[in-house]
């Protein structure tokens, strides 16, 4: 069955206090270091609208952080679970600032929820398929191996004939309800990390010019682990208020899980999605990577829970 993220009944409010952003030197996150690039993709509503300064700067708005979902069908991966989620909030709370966003401890000052969800995606295997196609290669051969037999009317030769077909009868079906399971997983995974848009114009473009699509390479990245981030952003004050759930903009990013840890990554994969908060992005935003950037010392003095 396919698991949604999560609705604010679902979340464990907390308010991070955090005071100080000079500095992340406390965090163990390295900008030195290679990292993998990041894909973005953003949406926003039609009634979200920010507040140029004079400086260039968006006004800043104020925030408070919501436990969503973590997300791990393996339940294997140990990298999900090393960071506690005030601490992930603190990561993400970096990034955030970098896009005029500030946290807040007050429900009163509180303008957005940044409700959050993360985890890795969890492919369907491929295994079974490359396994059909050549249980269906192996029933074709030897079904034309039988027809260089000779003598037609021969009853062996009719039982051999009639069992190789339904042996290959059995394997189209077996191959056909793979390639559906890929495809739901594809689907499944398009949509949590925002390549739905981008996979359906690039399977249009295949249709009538093959070379410029991009599908292939889509899918081979939907076909491989990959960890992933989504913060789905609420007005604040009219939850607290009205009880009313008004989704302002959402960003999904996600990184190739194979060779890194999401603990260790989480930090540049934030920073390469941060411009992306609060926007629109006009397409799928593939190679992102961290800008260098130089922090002080972050204090955190706890949680509260509402």
């Amino acid at each position: 069955m396919k698991k949604r993220l999560p609705t604010l009944n679902h979340c464990h409010f907390v308010a991070l206090l955090l005071i100080t952003f000079a500095s992340m030197n406390s965090l163990s996150f390295s900008a030195e270091r290679s990292h993998p690039s990041t894909v973005a993709f953003a949406e926003i509503s039609p009634d979200y609208k920010r507040t140029r300064l004079s400086s260039g700067r968006y006004r800043p708005e104020s925030f408070a952080f919501a436990e969503g979902n973590l997300i791990d069908h393996t339940g294997e991966d140990k990298s999900l679970s090393a960071l506690t989620f005030p601490e992930i909030g603190e990561i993400l709370a970096g990034a955030l600032l970098e896009a005029d966003y500030v946290p807040t401890t007050s429900p009163v000052d509180t303008e957005l929820l940044i409700v959050v969800s993360w985890g890795r995606t969890t492919p369907k295997s491929t295994g079974l398929t490359e396994s059909t196609i050549d249980g269906v290669s192996d029933a074709m051969r030897q079904l034309a191996e039988l027809d260089q037999l000779s003598g037609d009317g021969d009853y062996a030769k009719a039982v051999m004939e009639s069992e190789y077909l339904n042996e290959l009868d059995q394997m189209v079906l077996m191959q056909e309800m793979a390639e559906q399971a890929r495809d739901q997983a594809n689907a499944h995974n398009a949509e949590l990390l925002g390549y739905q848009a981008a996979l359906q114009k690039a399977s249009e473009m295949a249709n009538f010019a093959p070379m410029l699509s991009d599908r292939n390479e889509l899918l081979n990245e939907l076909e491989m682990p990959r960890y992933f981030v989504v913060l789905q952003v609420y007005d604040f004050q009219k939850l607290w208020k009205e009880k009313q759930r008004d989704l302002l903009w959402t960003t999904r990013f996600s990184i190739r899980a194979k060779g890194y840890r999401f603990d260790e990554e989480l930090w540049a994969m934030a920073m390469a999605s941060s411009r992306e908060f609060g926007e629109k992005s006009k397409s799928l935003r593939r190679g992102l990577k961290p800008a260098r950037v130089e922090f002080g010392e972050l204090e955190y003095l706890g949680a509260e829970e509402e």
